[in-house]
C-alpha cells in the first residue's frame, strides 16, 4: 500500500523502477488473492445463486473493479493503479470473519460452560432425604434442595425457604432479591444465603434457560448485526 501510495502521489518516478514496482505490487496482490479469497469467493457465489446480493458480493465487486481498472491502467500506462487496494480490502473482511467467529466461538463456550453447571439438582424423595440425580429426571412436581451459593437448576415455586435470590443471568436484574414460599423461581438464578426447596413446575428439559440456550446455539449459523444490516442495504 505505501508503494502504490507513493507511485500515485509522484508523476516523476522514472518508468523502469515504476513498472517494476507495479509488477511485485501485483505479484503480492494476487498472493494475497490465493491465500485469503477462497472463502469470500465461494460464499458470494453461494448466495448469488439464491438471488442473494450480500456483503460478500459487494466485497468482491469492488475488489474486481479495483483490479480490473488497475491492470488497465498498467498496461496501457494512463490512469492510477490501485492493486493495493485488492489486497487490504480482501484483509479486512477476513480479519472481520475471524474476530466474529472468535466471538461467537466464546460465547457459545460460555454457555455451554455455564449450562452444565445446571445439568444436576439435588431432588427430595418423600422421606425428606436428599439425592443428586440428573436434572433430565426432573418431572413437574418434584421437590428440589438449593443450598446458599447454590445455581437454581430447576423452574418452579419456592416451598420453603425465605432469602435472596440473584437473578441477574436470566433477567438482567442487577441486585438480589428476596423470595420466599409461593414465588416463583428460574433455572439459572442462585442462592444468595439460604436454603430452599423448590416444587419443579417444568421438566427439567423444557427449562426458560434450555431455550435461552438453544437462542445462543442457533446464533452461531447467523450474521452479524452489523452484516445483517449491510445485507439489507445491499438488496
Amino acid at each position: 500500500m505505501i508503494f502504490g501510495l507513493a507511485l500515485n502521489l509522484h508523476d516523476d518516478v522514472p518508468p523502469p523502477v515504476r513498472n517494476v514496482t507495479q509488477w511485485c505490487i501485483f505479484a503480492g496482490t494476487v498472493l494475497v488473492a490465493l491465500l485469503l479469497g477462497g472463502p469470500l469467493v465461494r460464499t458470494a457465489a453461494r448466495e448469488l445463486s439464491r438471488g442473494r446480493l450480500t456483503i460478500e458480493a459487494l466485497f468482491l465487486l469492488t475488489l474486481s473493479g479495483a483490479l480490473i481498472a488497475s491492470l488497465q491502467a498498467h498496461i496501457t500506462g494512463r490512469g492510477k493503479i490501485y492493486f493495493e487496494v485488492v489486497s487490504v480490502l480482501l484483509v479486512v473482511y477476513t480479519l472481520g470473519k475471524v474476530i466474529g467467529a472468535r466471538s461467537k466461538a466464546a460465547a457459545l463456550a460460555s454457555s455451554r460452560a455455564w449450562g452444565d453447571r445446571l445439568c444436576t439438582c439435588r431432588l427430595v424423595d418423600e422421606a425428606g432425604r436428599t439425592r443428586p440425580a440428573p436434572v433430565a429426571d426432573v418431572r413437574p412436581g418434584d421437590l428440589v434442595e438449593v443450598y446458599p451459593g447454590e445455581l437454581i437448576a430447576v423452574d418452579g415455586i419456592i416451598r420453603a425457604g425465605v432469602g435472596f435470590v440473584s437473578e441477574a443471568v436470566v433477567s438482567g436484574e442487577p441486585f438480589a432479591v428476596v423470595r420466599r414460599p409461593g414465588d416463583r423461581v428460574l433455572a439459572g438464578s442462585s442462592s444468595t444465603d439460604a436454603t430452599f426447596r423448590i416444587v419443579a413446575t417444568a421438566p427439567g428439559t423444557r427449562r426458560e434457560i434450555d431455550h435461552l440456550l438453544a437462542t445462543v446455539e442457533a446464533a452461531r449459523d447467523k450474521p452479524l448485526s452489523l452484516q445483517s444490516r449491510a445485507d439489507r442495504l445491499g438488496r
